[in-house]
């Protein structure tokens, strides 16, 4: 209990630090990511998904993810690594919220 009131002032406080940012529920990323996928328009998705400075994604765990949609959400994950990892201004704050 209480994780989305954490993800909520996370979120409120990135604002305040004038951080782009994102909360999404996990089965929505899902959603969104799986049809994308099935589109042939997951890269364009991806990089939506890997521009807000801060990506809140909230009800992890909540419902069942099938293999695909956990391979989407590692890609999620893996690309907004690599996009912090390279550049040298950003690391420290990858720390911080990691």
């Amino acid at each position: 209990m209480g994780k989305t009131h954490l993800a909520v002032a996370l979120g409120l406080q990135g604002h305040r630090n004038r951080l782009s940012g994102a909360l999404q529920y996990c089965g929505q990323s899902h959603c969104t990511l799986s049809k994308a996928h099935a589109e042939g328009r997951l890269d364009e998705k991806l990089k939506f998904y890997t521009t807000p400075r801060l990506l809140i994604i909230d009800e992890i765990g909540y419902l069942p993810i099938d293999r695909i949609g956990a391979n989407l959400f590692f890609q999620l994950i893996s690309r907004r690594y690599e996009a912090w990892s390279d550049d040298p201004d950003q690391q420290s704050e990858l720390r911080i919220l990691g």
